[in-house]
């Protein structure tokens, strides 16, 4: 129709130009229509999105096992490091109290061998 009312070339020109718009429209339909999610796509989303969460949770527990055992572990040798320096400084406190015991004894005798001396001079 076009190529008796307007000649062939341009009808070619009308022509190749209106099969472009058309391809770009298509084009731009099916690019919607790939964007546009199906109620199946939905599902698969949601269902990959759970199993995710899942194994989010899952890895979140381990973890937080893992350092409540390590928290545990820590805590244990602390008390035991606690245990040894306490015994320890038990047998520092004997020692000393039995070397002051020692002292206060050798000045008692001194002071009673000083005072029986004194008490002898006269």
């Amino acid at each position: 129709i076009l190529k008796d009312k307007l000649g062939e070339e341009r009808a070619a020109i009308i022509l190749g130009f209106v099969e472009g718009k058309i391809g770009q429209v298509q084009g731009k339909i099916n690019e919607q229509k790939e964007a546009c999610l199906t109620k199946d796509d939905k599902l698969e989303m949601i269902r990959a999105t759970k199993e995710d969460k899942m194994e989010l949770i899952k890895i979140m527990k381990e973890d937080k096992m893992e350092l409540i055992q390590a928290w545990k572990n820590d805590k244990m040798e602390l008390i035991q490091s606690w245990k040894n320096d306490k015994l320890e400084l038990i047998k520092n406190i004997k020692d000393d109290k039995v070397d002051l015991i020692k002292w206060m004894v050798g000045f008692w005798i001194t002071q009673v061998a000083a005072i029986i001396g004194l008490y002898l001079k006269k």
